[in-house]
Order: C-alpha cells, then structure tokens, then sequence
C-alpha cells in the first residue's frame, strides 16, 4: 500500500481527531474521559506486577536450593495460565485462599478488557470497573491487598537464598 494510500485508510478511520493529536480510538472503546484511560492503566500495572509475583514465588518454591534451574523453571511458569498459577501457589500453601481471590477478581477483570466479547459489544463500557468509582474502588482495594501480601512472601523466600 502506498504511503499516501495508507494516510487516506488512516484519516477515515480515525477521522480529524486524529489531526488535533487526539487517539480517536479511545473514545470508540469507550475511553473518552482521561479518569477511565488512568483507571484503565492501573488496572493493567496490578495485573503486571501480580503475574510477575506469581512467576518468581512459584518459581522460588520449585528450584529448591539450586539456582541452576531457576530460569527453566521460571520460563515454565511464566508460561502457564493466570489461573493454573493461582492453582499452583494455593496447592503450595505459598498463598491464602483470600489472596488467590483478590488475584483471581484482578485477573478477570483484566481478561474482560483484553479479550473481546462480541455480544457485550465493541467498547468497553460494561466493565464497571472502568465506569464506576465504586466498583474500581473495590478492585484497587483487592489488587493492593493482594499485592501487599505477596511481597512480603517474595522476600520471605529470597531470604533463603542470601
């Protein structure tokens, strides 16, 4: 396609906001106000940092005391579902059923805006978490919590190996 061919699809689909600077796509999955876009943004930095927390403590639990298989088994679990992790760790006693919960909430949420649902439509306005301070509210409550307590676990661990 020419670069000019390229510009015209571009223009039409994102229209003269896109001239102003604007991201015209926000606002077609339902992101026009800056308060859902910084909703939406930490609701994916909770969910980075409690996969990355997971990934290290189930990894931690399974190396033993040899570092030689650490990365192995790291790729391993980083490769498995959010949900067989959560599985794994509460199998391990290495997190409570109240913090698999609280990961459980975030990571649904997180599917719900990353995954499309045809028949709940092409925005994302039907997530209440992106749409209602209450409802965020409570999430930031169960994904700071849930983070809260794995960390100390995390480092609890590392201490083994110092």
């Amino acid at each position: 396609m020419s670069e000019d061919a390229r510009d015209k699809v571009l223009q039409a689909l994102m229209g003269q906001k896109a001239a102003k600077g604007r991201a015209p796509y926000l606002d077609e999955l339902g992101l026009s106000d800056e308060e859902a876009v910084n909703r939406l943004l930490r609701i994916l930095v909770w969910h980075l940092l409690l996969d990355r927390l997971m990934t290290e403590l189930l990894s931690l639990n399974s190396i033993g005391s040899s570092w030689e298989q650490f990365e192995k088994v790291q790729n391993v679990m980083a490769r498995l579902e959010m949900d067989t992790r959560i599985d794994l760790a509460k199998a391990s006693q290495t997190i409570s059923d109240s913090t698999a919960r609280k990961i459980r909430t975030v990571n649904t949420i997180r599917n719900s805006l990353a995954h499309y649902t045809p028949k709940k439509g092409w925005n994302l306005t039907h997530i209440p978490e992106l749409t209602s301070p209450k409802a965020f509210a409570q999430l930031a409550l169960k994904a700071e919590e849930a983070i809260g307590e794995l960390i100390p676990v995390m480092k609890s661990k590392l201490k083994k190996y110092a």
